[in-house]
């Protein structure tokens, strides 16, 4: 039991690590290509955007790596299924909100219309990390699904908080300067560590095998 709370805790500091190299790597990005003022990196490629995916989907594995003790190609190959299905999420996922909270006209639609849409993405990306942890990794209860959904919901809500505590570089406290300020990729990377964490301590881990002091003893002559 020990072991196990020492292996938990040692994944959710490095989970922790992943976030804050996310939200690194977006600052890093932004301030060496646009720089703070102006509004030109809401048009640049963002590359570091595509790393903080992989690091998110890597937070999710880490778990079951480390505590649940997952091996071989269903680990690798979930890690590719989810990090397409990551970044082809963030590519939807940043022009909803774009349109939903920016004060640029980017996507013109209707609230009503962005809401459904982005509720629509959630549900199919949460069914996409249940779908491979099922098929890969282990077998789920279906309530672990609404975990994944209020899991990858959690990063808006909780960048808006954290915009209006620390504004960071800039004044501003809206979803906009959040995104600026990379604070949905740490939420992200850190949520979905912890959906991780929570799908890989009801997995078992795998039995050592056992091995006989005296082989011969099973032995019948």
């Amino acid at each position: 039991m020990k072991n196990r709370v020492r292996e938990i805790i040692q994944v959710a500091a490095l989970i922790l690590f992943l976030a804050l190299l996310a939200n690194a790597l977006w600052l890093a990005e932004i301030l060496r290509n646009s720089g703070w003022d102006g509004m030109s990196w809401l048009w640049s490629p963002q590359f570091s955007a595509y790393l903080a995916a992989a690091l998110a989907v890597l937070a999710y594995l880490l778990p079951f790596i480390t505590v649940a003790g997952v091996r071989g190609p269903r680990l690798w190959i979930s890690g590719i299924e989810l990090f397409f299905s990551t970044v082809v999420a963030f590519l939807i996922a940043k022009n909803i909100l774009y349109g939903l909270f920016s004060r640029l006209p980017v996507v013109n639609m209707s609230p009503t219309v962005l809401y459904l849409m982005l509720g629509a993405l959630l549900a199919l990306i949460a069914g996409s990390f249940y779908l491979t942890t099922q098929r890969r990794l282990h077998k789920p209860k279906l309530s672990y699904y609404f975990w994944l959904l209020t899991a990858l919901a959690m990063p808006v809500p909780l960048s808006l908080l954290t915009i209006k505590l620390f504004p960071g570089l800039g004044e501003g406290r809206d979803l906009f300067d959040a995104v600026k300020m990379g604070y949905p990729l740490f939420w992200a990377v850190l949520s979905t560590g912890a959906a991780g964490i929570l799908g890989a301590v009801n997995q078992p881990k795998p039995p050592e095998p056992e091995y006989h002091e005296n082989i011969l003893d099973d032995v019948e002559f």
